[in-house]
């Protein structure tokens, strides 16, 4: 993700941070949305530096690689990216959760 990235996402989430009229739910919506808008560059970044050294490859070897190595990083990133994913929608449904009792089961 360059600078400019880094402060787009950036300022979003401060955007959503300081709307003080929101509710709890639609200020942890914002922060999943812009969290999905930070992720959405950093997957969109390293497709265009994967694509970048390809196109410099000279072998089918190198390809093979490139190849290996950005599938490795992309495993890598999307469990990241769930995890971080799944602690802000954990927020979401986090209240809106009662405990269960025996009457519920009955």
């Amino acid at each position: 993700m360059n600078e400019d990235q880094k402060i787009a996402a950036r300022s979003l989430r401060q955007a959503n941070r300081e709307s003080a009229d929101k509710t709890a739910p639609a200020a942890v919506a914002d922060e999943f949305r812009a969290k999905v808008f930070e992720l959405m560059i950093a997957n969109m970044s390293s497709t265009l530096k994967y694509a970048e050294q390809l196109r410099r490859a000279k072998s089918p070897v190198e390809f093979v690689k490139l190849s290996t190595i950005q599938a490795g990083a992309q495993f890598g990133l999307i469990i990241k990216q769930a995890a971080e994913l799944g602690s802000i929608a954990q927020k979401l449904a986090t209240p809106n959760v009662k405990p269960m009792t025996v009457v519920d089961w009955i």
